[in-house]
């Protein structure tokens, strides 16, 4: 899709090159002036937020598909 609503990505899935998947989508961060995607927060193992790692994923190192998030940073 060309265009999708920030909150459409919560949730989804995130993978790397490899297609091995690195965690789910659990913020987006926009740019107030261009609207674009600055930065995901991506969340990874745990169970119900306790023992949960977080890592922020930098918005040019992703392309969203509609089966899911692929970085190119890991």
């Amino acid at each position: 899709p060309t265009l999708f609503t920030a909150s459409s990505v919560m949730g989804r899935k995130v993978y790397d090159r490899t297609k091995e998947e690195l965690g789910s989508v659990v913020e987006a961060l926009l740019e107030c002036e261009t609207g674009r995607i600055s930065y995901l927060v991506v969340s990874s193992g745990g169970v119900g937020g306790v023992g949960e790692s977080l890592r922020a994923l930098d918005g040019r190192s992703i392309t969203v598909h509609d089966d899911g998030i692929e970085t190119r940073g890991g």
